[in-house]
């Protein structure tokens, strides 16, 4: 190998060794297509919702709650989305855990070669919604869905694993995925005025 070559190596690997290395997977649930949309503006529902995320407190909850609005207007099957209490046809509240699963084997791994062997960081997500409907229909939902990333972090102490680069992809699946539901159970009909 020659000098210019084992330069360049040298600035790839070099930034690894002082930040790591996190390689996402995305989730095992199916990529969800959106319901199109049939009805005219005035025939679509309103919508009130009340959404939480385990944990809680996250500095990032406005930016999720935005994420979870946006993926409710691209769906275009509602007249309105507005945070509870609004007076709307569809009214749900949404509790998205997320949490992340090493075991301890795993964690022993990391820490006994302190970051140089990679290890596989399991993040699972539970979607449970509580939907009612205007016409009476009252119907819970609850869609799990789980990825993983590989993470390569030399060092020492251990950083904060951030698993947040398959997170909003999964996310905005599960939401889809719970569109798609509430569409297939009849929930997304407008009230009579």
């Amino acid at each position: 190998m020659n000098r210019k070559t084992m330069a360049r190596g040298a600035l790839i690997v070099t930034p690894l060794f002082a930040w790591g290395c996190a390689l996402p997977q995305g989730g095992r649930l199916p990529e969800a297509d959106l319901p199109v949309a049939h009805h005219a503006a005035e025939m679509k529902p309103s919508l009130s919702f009340k959404i939480s995320f385990i944990p809680p407190g996250s500095d990032k909850e406005p930016k999720l709650v935005e994420e979870f609005v946006q993926e409710f207007e691209t769906a275009n099957l509602f007249l309105r989305i507005e945070p509870a209490p609004a007076d709307a046809d569809v009214r749900m509240t949404v509790v998205l855990s997320q949490v992340v699963a090493v075991t301890s084997k795993q964690f022993a791994l990391y820490l006994a070669t302190g970051g140089l062997s990679p290890i596989r960081v399991p993040c699972m997500y539970e979607l449970q919604a509580e939907i009612h409907g205007c016409l009476g229909k009252n119907i819970k939902y609850d869609i799990q869905d789980n990825a993983s990333k590989l993470v390569w972090d030399p060092g020492w102490p251990p950083v904060d694993w951030p698993i947040d680069p398959t997170s909003s992809y999964v996310r905005r699946n599960l939401y889809r995925k719970l569109i798609m539901q509430m569409n297939a159970d009849g929930l997304l009909k407008r009230c009579a005025e």
